[in-house]
């Protein structure tokens, strides 16, 4: 599925304008779409009170870059899936069209639900839960979260041991070949285990590095080129990152 804005708005456009500016400017902007756009919008969820398309906004938008300058953008049809914390799609968003694209993480059973993180992905459940609250208004009960207490501390576990394998790999002066490899296996089994294949892009990267810490070339430059292809697999030939996948080709090649 591809969907595009229905609204663009820069991301301080709240605090540039007064209230009724505000206001006026969003009726204005709703009443130059066409009849069943201005159906669907309306009929989007609310949660954080006040004027009713100010509300809907603050509910749905999704935050996009144009001309490396922050933009809130209001997808409908992406603005209607549900979240999970282990969610089976993302979205990929592309600059040159504005589209937003549904990318399945995993193999989708028919009529399964498609879901998407509205938080940032690998979080433990106090973390995400004061996130969501805050900032969407709900509290989440995906099936994760309505896990029993003990499931639920597992997996926080291994969320937490996640972050403390990047510490080590990005931190740890006397690093070794085998112990890269060792923490290398473990945080990708455990990544595995959380459902947490979309964060490969940074993690394959972070193993990478740490392999040419102790000088083993051959194995960064392989997830070097992992990390390459989980950028493209995940965020397009357009990705965020492309500039600093272009830095660690160069720093792999200084070490040659």
């Amino acid at each position: 599925m591809v969907d595009y804005p229905t609204i663009i708005a820069q991301m301080d456009f709240w605090e540039a304008l007064g209230e009724d500016q505000i206001r006026a400017v969003l009726q204005r902007a709703i009443q130059q779409l066409p009849s069943e756009q201005q159906d669907i919008v309306m009929s989007l969820d609310r949660s954080t009170g006040g004027g009713l398309v100010q509300d809907i906004l603050n509910t749905n938008i999704f935050g996009i870059e144009l001309d490396g300058v922050m933009h809130m953008g209001l997808y409908p049809l992406s603005s209607r899936h549900n979240h999970n914390c282990r969610p089976n799609a993302f979205w990929r968003y592309s600059k040159d069209n504005l589209a937003m694209e549904v990318v399945a993480i995993r193999d989708i059973e028919p009529g399964e639900e498609i879901t998407h993180s509205y938080d940032i992905l690998g979080r433990n459940y106090k973390d995400r839960q004061e996130a969501l609250k805050g900032g969407w208004g709900f509290t989440c009960r995906c099936p994760l979260c309505s896990s029993s207490r003990k499931t639920i501390q597992q997996s926080d576990w291994r969320r937490d041991r996640i972050r403390e394998i990047r510490r080590i790999l990005e931190t740890q002066d006397d690093l070794t070949g085998d112990l890269v490899d060792k923490l290398a296996s473990e945080m990708l089994r455990v990544i595995s285990e959380e459902q947490l294949e979309v964060q490969l892009v940074l993690y394959y990267e972070i193993i990478a590095r740490a392999y040419m810490v102790v000088f083993d070339l051959g194995k960064a430059r392989a997830y070097a080129k992992m990390a390459e292809d989980a950028w493209i697999r995940y965020g397009g030939l357009d990705h965020d990152n492309v500039e600093g996948m272009q830095q660690l080709w160069r720093d792999l090649d200084e070490i040659l």
